[in-house]
């Protein structure tokens, strides 16, 4: 699936869209298709970095969306 991500970290020169798996939903879990998202304040100090916080890259945000 397409999302918007980013491989490094940085300003918002680094995010782009990038293509991730599409996540399985697991047993008392669902898939929500999310229509809208927005980059909030969390999203942005993901991106700078945060000191101690390891993430898997592609690193996909998305603190706020709508479905």
């Amino acid at each position: 699936m397409r999302a918007l991500g980013f491989s490094e970290h940085g300003d918002l020169s680094k995010i782009g869209i990038v293509e991730v798996p599409t996540p399985e939903p697991g047993p008392h879990e669902v898939r929500v298709r999310v229509r809208f998202a927005a980059l909030n304040r969390l999203d942005l100090f993901v991106l700078k970095g945060w000191k101690g916080l390891e993430l898997e890259k592609p690193h996909v945000g998305g603190s706020d969306g709508a479905g």
